[in-house]
């Protein structure tokens, strides 16, 4: 079991465009408030963040060939930035998950919560 998680660990290491993800929702979870960040992502500007910083990566870095050339085929390129959004996409929303969820898997901090949702 440790062997396979070790795996899937080493691969979502290896992409950028996930520890990017990772690294934005942990900045956005660390800065602001939960109530703050559902706020951010009801905007049109963290996506269109994530797609430029997918976009200019897989067209500097991560490019697609045709078969037996040499030659990169751009409209495969342009169309694998859309996958490299969603890997950011859902990096960021899991990382977020992950980090409401450890905030409030303490009771004292959920407890504090509902104390003061009753008043």
């Amino acid at each position: 079991m440790g062997g396979i998680l070790a795996g899937i660990i080493r691969v979502f290491l290896r992409n950028p465009t996930i520890i990017f993800g990772i690294g934005l929702a942990a900045y956005y979870m660390t800065k602001f408030n939960i109530n703050v960040v559902l706020l951010i992502f009801q905007t049109f500007v963290p996506y269109a963040i994530m797609y430029g910083i997918a976009f200019f990566y897989v067209m500097l870095v991560k490019h697609i060939y045709k078969p037996n050339s040499k030659t990169v085929d751009w409209w495969a390129t342009f169309m694998s930035s859309f996958t490299q959004f969603f890997s950011i996409l859902i990096a960021t929303a899991l990382t977020c998950v992950i980090i409401f969820a450890y905030n409030y898997a303490f009771t004292d901090k959920l407890d504090a919560y509902l104390r003061y949702e009753k008043q």
